[in-house]
């Protein structure tokens, strides 16, 4: 990118960063969205923007991009999904090639410890059972 494209895609994303902070890229929110919670699980909702940011990304007649949530495959999980939804349409490369990664193992992470208390668990039962068992013989 030479040094004049670099300054306007910079201009370009302090322009676009103010819209957001105006709230002038997203369309109102379905009335059945209404309620969610501030956050779940971050893997949850990056999975979600993954999904979605493509069909619900539209470029209005004045080349301006807005998130339209009528175009959503699902409902949206929380208010950190479309925080991040913001994120995405924002930088998709940056969302898919630094967050998406990290929020991914952070889902490994939360399978792996869910994976360890069911064994856990198992084994407790497995111990009841056999005091159950000693209880009557004794």
């Amino acid at each position: 990118m030479s040094g004049r494209d670099l300054e306007q895609h910079r201009e370009y994303m302090r322009e676009w960063r103010a819209k957001r902070r105006e709230g002038k890229l997203l369309t109102e929110l379905p009335k059945e969205w209404e309620g969610l919670p501030e956050h779940v699980e971050a893997w949850v909702e990056g999975e979600w923007v993954h999904a979605n940011c493509w069909s619900m990304t539209k470029r209005m007649p004045d080349g301006e991009m807005r998130i339209d949530f009528s175009r959503a495959l699902s409902r949206a999980p929380s208010m950190g999904a479309i925080n991040l939804l913001q994120v995405a349409v924002e930088d998709r490369r940056v969302f898919e090639s630094m967050i998406r990664p990290k929020l991914l193992a952070m889902q490994k992470e939360v399978s792996n410890e869910r994976v360890k208390e069911k064994r856990e668990r198992k084994k407790i039962e497995e111990i009841e059972e056999i005091l159950k068992q000693f209880d009557e013989v004794v």
